[in-house]
């Protein structure tokens, strides 16, 4: 039987990630039922009311509990490593060669980075590296999320930034992982998609500096 705290609660952020309890089962290399066996039997003993709305999973009771449970599952994931953090990665770049000294990134079901700073904030994820494009369209007066930028190696003039909560950004944790994803990152160009706009050359900055015309800041509350 899986364990509440250290299986059972990382199903569930992966649900809220992916949205889909396949994806969840390939990311953690364990079969579809278990998965879906593994959050009621988590939901039914917590009380979180978790289901699926409108295409997304989502508790809707015991929103304090939850929170200070992920906060608790944070603090021991960066504990272990780099390789056990929560992280999605934006389908315009890819790995390669795919990672072997951390975790692979989340499967993410969403095209705005809203979402991203979501749930980032709510610890669901420790880490999301987005274009920087997207961050400056989403972020306007935010102020509980850092943006880290990302120069890749493969091409520093597509812009990416990291995005993380302050509390976070100095850990070396995060640091490794900016920097792994840094040297291996690709860019996908996509043609004529006027969505993806290519951000000016003036944007970039050195990885694990402050995105350029953005202020770090203080973290919210979880």
């Amino acid at each position: 039987m899986r364990d509440l705290f250290l299986d059972g609660l990382p199903i569930l952020d992966a649900l809220e990630v992916s949205a889909s309890t396949a994806q969840v089962a390939r990311w953690i290399n364990c079969d579809q039922s278990s998965v879906s066996r593994a959050y009621r039997r988590v939901n039914d003993q917590l009380g979180l009311a978790f289901s699926k709305h409108d295409g997304l999973y989502q508790a809707g009771s015991n929103l304090a509990l939850l929170a200070a449970l992920r906060r608790a599952s944070q603090l021991r994931r960066l504990g272990i490593g780099s390789q056990a953090l929560q992280w999605v990665l934006h389908p315009d770049l890819q790995l390669d060669p795919a990672p072997t000294a951390w975790r692979p990134p989340l499967p993410r079901n969403w095209r705005h980075e809203q979402r991203s700073l979501d749930l980032l904030r709510r610890r669901v994820l420790d880490l999301a590296v987005v274009p920087l494009a997207g961050w400056i369209a989403a972020s306007q007066d935010e102020t509980s999320v850092s943006a880290l930028a990302l120069e890749l190696r493969e091409d520093p003039d597509m812009p990416f930034c990291a995005l993380v909560l302050p509390d976070l950004a100095d850990h070396p944790c995060i640091s490794q992982l900016i920097e792994g994803i840094a040297s291996e990152g690709r860019p996908i160009r996509r043609r004529h998609d006027p969505a993806r706009p290519r951000p000016p050359a003036a944007h970039r900055a050195r990885r694990n500096q402050p995105a350029p015309g953005l202020a770090v800041g203080a973290a919210g509350p979880a």
